[in-house]
């Protein structure tokens, strides 16, 4: 039996109540359609040539844009290295249409309609300027704006719809009398001849309803189409519109005629199509290109919600004979070359940031999670990073190799972005299919991508490029690291399991690791002189590791007494070990009313309205686990004070500092409809929190490393080292660390408790990570039928001795390059080689026989460090 059982039970029925009542009462309207007149009219840019030089230029690049196309390339003077928009010689390939299409385009779209059906994909090329449905234009003095319309748009012929007889008889004038009477015998002529007096209606004409719509009939004649021109042949047209373009009809002429026509009840232009108008900006910083795409701009029929954003999708794209490689923000950074040949493996694509708590989902295969947005492509002696900059929380990394059947010969890596989120809602009562719900409007801001070129093809070099700008972007987070390696335990308080208590199955927390326990080990590793350890305790309060809302905290008495806490914190405090009090932000688990906790007011919200309630799921088959405890995502406005509860609960106990289990690593939006705060806005807001407690000299823990939080802690734990293994991937390589290197201290997992020791402590030496280890101090067997089975590497008895050990040779072996930048990087074979700015080089060998790299006989499955001062 669960605790809390009966309010519940309560809850659940009050909320099943007013889900029923907002099914019926509002989400079946919202979405019914079939009443709506046709009201959205499309802002169409039309292109009609310039003779204007759109150019941008500095020291390092040339920006040159073509009008004709849209098209633009960019010159690194540097190196000569010409980087184009779209794929090299994309107009003569035999690239299969759509995606020729869409590498010859500065964006691609998808969008559905209403209900959630008819995804559809629009290129820029083929649905804006291979109709001339664009605009270029300056922005200011030092940079370009170019807007395209994007959509199902016909041709506009220009000629008019109807004519006054006098405006017709002075634009003929020129022409031949064959020329003329070809040309009005595609018209005829009503009204009353005010010369003759001589009426030109038929008896069965409405003369009323024509003199309404044609005014100009009520002074004379006016020659209106036969035929419609939706109805016009398309050789009938073109004939129309050069009869009247060689009498000198010009697109003002055309405005007024049209203006001249009343359309009384229906909106002039108005539409159901799907129509996009979208804006993408270009300026120079520098060594950078900065694109811009203002969402404020973006204009779209409200019928078809613009669900992605693709852009630049061909630029830096290399052809099937170029040599080179993509590199992409898997784990540490990974490497696809080009034309590898793996073109039955699934194309790379993962989410910045990972999933978004506040989507629904109904299963879990795989979650893709990357921490930093940036690509990149390096060739010919020269390479660029994309950083992605506005809009990075609704961005997912997209790439691709060449021939794959098809596809065409394209290497591409590019960024594309979610607009407007829905998701599916389930309305059995009312219809047997699902309705799709979407945001109210799309997110306002901006979506930036700053193009960063660099004068070499070596992905060490791009590395410090983006380090150089993560100093820039965080000027104040320049700390002086110490040369030798951190040292972080991670010590488990409680966990939750059900004991029988008086007859019943109770869930109640188990201590693992006492106040008084934690500090029994705290004093034993002081013991041990390790360098530079900091303590981080986990499931110290609300209930332990599966932690309930932390609205405040609730010691537990299982855990302890306050005094006991206290003289645990005192003697980290003594001993100069920065210890760190670990809280769960962002989800209210195990919660209810007795902690504050109300479902309707303090969980987010999916786009359906229903509150973020999120299942445990099944590691075999996937799907939710039905028989487990449910928990909520909390609305942003609470992930933020639960992080002032544990910056003040650190502050009050005598704590060094936070040690965040969820912010820097996992981010969510909430589409509540009447407070929304998408994952952008969250993400802002979270990296402002963490840099307020950073001001007021907190010490800060994170884990995996979102870019926003990762400069601005003094620890990041659980770094990802390798990433997803996609098979597309040809070479992990450490790009971030390299860029952090020097500026930030970061652990890979606890190196106890990975599923392969070994690995995890070679990767670790690979990528300049300092180690980090779990202890708890009850045995082993109280883990048994918990959720918890993750700590059963934990047992200090058990791995006490062999940490020590581990943690001696090897913070020896690293010392001196925790302050040093990331110079150098090789792989050869099995082995690789990673040189700091100090001289040290780290060999490591993956294989399993010992191997000479370069004269170093490196032993299998081991590293070793060669020390050379640089003069």
């Amino acid at each position: 039996m669960k605790r809390r059982i009966i309010p519940r039970i309560v809850l659940g029925l009050v909320a099943l109540l007013a889900l029923v009542l907002l099914v019926i009462f509002v989400f079946i309207p919202l979405f019914d359609t079939s009443d709506e007149a046709l009201s959205y009219v499309p802002v169409i840019h039309r292109f009609a040539g310039t003779e204007e030089n759109f150019k941008l230029e500095n020291d390092t690049l040339l920006f040159q844009l073509d009008p004709e196309t849209t098209h633009f390339t960019v010159t690194d003077k540097r190196t000569g290295k010409v980087w184009s928009s779209i794929a090299p010689d994309i107009e003569k390939s035999s690239t299969q249409l759509n995606e020729k299409n869409r590498l010859m385009s500065i964006m691609t779209l998808v969008f559905m309609n209403s209900a959630g059906k008819e995804d559809k994909s629009y290129t820029s090329y083929d649905r804006s300027v291979a109709n001339k449905l664009y605009s270029v234009d300056w922005e200011g003095e030092d940079a370009i704006r170019v807007t395209f319309t994007i959509g199902d748009i016909p041709r506009e012929y220009i000629y008019p719809e109807a004519i006054s007889g006098a405006r017709m008889a002075e634009l003929t004038a020129p022409l031949s009398k064959k020329e003329k009477g070809n040309l009005t015998d595609k018209y005829q002529e009503k009204g009353v001849n005010p010369e003759t007096g001589k009426s030109l209606y038929k008896k069965s004409d409405d003369v009323a309803a024509l003199e309404a719509m044609y005014p100009d009939l009520k002074e004379g004649t006016v020659w209106i189409l036969r035929k419609a021109k939706s109805e016009q042949k398309k050789n009938d047209s073109e004939k129309i519109e050069r009869y009247f373009a060689s009498a000198g009809y010009t697109m003002e002429d055309y405005e007024y005629d049209q203006s001249r026509i009343v359309r009384d009840g229906e909106t002039e232009g108005a539409t159901d199509k799907p129509i996009f108008t979208i804006s993408m900006i270009y300026r120079l910083e520098g060594d950078d290109l900065l694109v811009e795409v203002p969402l404020s701009d973006l204009i779209y029929n409200p019928n078809y919600p613009l669900t992605s954003l693709n852009l630049l999708p061909g630029f830096g794209s290399a052809s099937n004979t170029e040599n080179g490689y993509m590199l992409v923000p898997e784990g540490s950074g990974a490497i696809i070359s080009f034309n590898n040949g793996k073109t039955k493996q699934p194309a790379y694509t993962a989410d910045t940031y990972g999933w978004d708590y506040a989507d629904i989902r109904t299963q879990v295969v795989s979650e893709t999670h990357t921490v930093y947005p940036v690509f990149g492509v390096a060739t010919q002696g020269s390479s660029f990073l994309c950083i992605l900059e506005d809009g990075r929380a609704w961005s997912r990394i997209n790439a691709d190799v060449a021939n794959r059947p098809g596809y065409g010969p394209y290497n591409s890596v590019n960024a594309s972005y979610t607009i407007i989120h829905g998701d599916s809602y389930d309305v059995a009562q009312r219809s047997n299919t699902p309705v799709f719900m979407f945001e109210a409007a799309p997110a306002e801001g901006k979506l930036s991508q700053r193009y960063r070129f660099v004068a070499s093809e070596d992905y060490m070099d791009m590395a410090a490029a983006y380090g150089e700008y993560l100093q820039a972007q965080y000027p104040d987070m320049n700390r002086q690291l110490d040369a030798d390696a951190q040292t972080v335990v991670e010590l488990v308080g409680a966990i939750d399991k059900v004991q029988q208590r008086w007859g019943v199955p109770t869930n109640v927390p188990i201590a693992l690791t006492t106040y008084k326990q934690a500090h029994e080990l705290l004093n034993r590793l002081v013991a041990e002189d390790l360098s530079n350890l900091s303590i981080r305790y986990a499931g110290w309060m609300n209930g332990g590791l599966n932690q309930s809302i932390l609205n405040g905290v609730r010691l537990m008495s299982e855990m302890g007494s306050v005094n006991e806490l206290k003289a645990f914190t005192k003697a980290a405090s003594d001993a100069k070990v920065p210890l760190y009090l670990d809280g769960l932000t962002c989800f209210a688990r195990d919660s209810g009313l007795s902690e504050g906790f109300v479902v309707m007011r303090d969980a987010a919200r999916f786009t359906t309205r229903e509150e973020a309630e999120i299942p445990e799921y099944s590691s075999i088959w996937y799907g939710p686990q039905d028989w487990r405890d449910t928990y909520f995502l909390l609305k942003p406005a609470l992930i933020l004070k639960g992080m002032d509860v544990l910056s003040s609960a650190a502050d009050e106990y005598g704590a060094a500092g936070v040690a965040f289990r969820d912010v820097g690593s996992i981010l969510s939006a909430d589409y509540d409809a009447k407070d929304l705060t998408t994952r952008e806005e969250a993400r802002l807001q979270q990296a402002g929190k963490l840099a307020s407690l950073h001001e007021k000299g907190q010490l800060i823990m994170t884990r995996t490393g979102h870019d926003y939080s990762v400069m601005l802690s003094d620890i990041v734990t659980d770094f990802d080292l390798d990433g997803t293994a996609y098979r597309i991937i040809d070479e992990v390589v450490p790009f971030y660390p390299a860029a952090l290197h020097g500026m930030v201290s970061y652990t890979g997992p606890a190196l106890n408790l990975a599923e392969d020791r070994e690995e995890l402590l070679l990767r670790s030496a690979e990528m300049g990570a300092s180690l980090q280890f779990s202890l708890m101090a009850s045995n082993v067997q109280e883990l048994q039928d918990s959720w918890f089975s993750d700590y059963y590497g934990a047992d200090a008895s058990i791995v006490y001795d062999d940490m020590i050990k581990t943690l001696r040779k090897y913070n020896s072996d690293m010392s001196g390059v925790f302050n040093q930048k990331m110079t150098d990087h090789e792989r050869v074979g099995n082995v690789t080689m990673t040189e700091y700015s100090n001289g040290t080089r780290v060999y490591v060998n993956y294989g399993y026989a010992d191997t000479d790299f370069n004269g170093v006989v490196v032993p299998a499955r081991s590293y070793i460090t060669v020390k050379e001062a640089i003069e």
